[in-house]
């Protein structure tokens, strides 16, 4: 996998995973999460850098790819949706 290009100030960002859309760190709280974007399956999804490193740590311990991990991931948070169990608290 290519090294991943984060984006900074993108005022839109919001992370597929966690659903942040702010940065949670407590001197950055009035800015935009940091975000980078991660490809599976033919299409492309916002990552913020906790999650993509959350996703680096269990490659490296499971010795699973990274694109394996993310599909697993996505696919989880499509099962949530359809049981109608919120991913994210607003």
């Amino acid at each position: 996998m290519k090294k991943p290009v984060f984006i900074y100030n993108n005022p839109n960002a919001a992370c597929v995973f966690c659903c942040r859309t702010h940065n949670p760190h407590p001197d950055y709280k009035h800015e935009p999460i940091v975000t980078t974007r991660m490809a599976a399956d033919d299409s492309e999804h916002e990552v913020c850098i906790n999650c993509y490193c959350d996703i680096i740590e269990t490659s490296e311990r499971t010795n699973k790819d990274l694109p394996l991990i993310l599909r697993e991931r996505v696919n989880l948070s499509r099962l949530l949706n359809k049981a109608s169990l919120p991913k994210c608290r607003p």
